[in-house]
């Protein structure tokens, strides 16, 4: 799967109001076995392994060297415009393990704690329909 977003660190990214979630090339190393940090992965039952990530520099920075970009990336803003990732999908959890042996696996007390606070976030925004899904989730957990 190819995967191409705009880099949301740059203009294009908070000008264009049909992105509503900032997604950075590390996001989706947390569903990769081998590089994640949070075992996102285990959590959401979805394992994908990233093959290539490249870059789009903004033309301000046109003669500059790619190491120096990703450096001067995370200092400063509008330096990539795009990324691109190819991540290839791997079994699902779901298959590989029982339902049951999965969310148990799942749902820790910290995670539970994070989807409540995420609940109520959720309800003082006015956004119902995440509320649902959290409290959906919680309730299938028997939590």
């Amino acid at each position: 799967m190819n995967i191409s977003l705009p880099h949301p660190r740059h203009d294009y990214f908070f000008n264009d109001l049909g992105y509503l979630n900032a997604l950075l090339p590390e996001t989706f190393l947390e569903f990769d076995p081998q590089n994640s940090v949070l075992g996102l992965h285990h959590q959401l039952g979805v394992r994908y392994e990233v093959q290539e990530t490249r870059f789009e520099f903004d033309a301000l920075y046109e003669n500059e060297k790619i190491e120096d970009l990703e450096k001067l990336s995370k200092k400063y803003n509008n330096v990539i415009v795009f990324f691109h990732q190819k991540v290839i999908i791997r079994k699902s959890l779901w298959v590989e393990t029982s339902a049951e042996n999965l969310k148990s696996q799942m749902l820790t007390p910290d995670m539970e704690k994070q989807l409540r606070e995420q609940y109520q976030l959720a309800v003082s925004r006015g956004d119902l329909a995440a509320a649902q899904v959290i409290q959906k989730f919680l309730k299938d957990n028997n939590k």
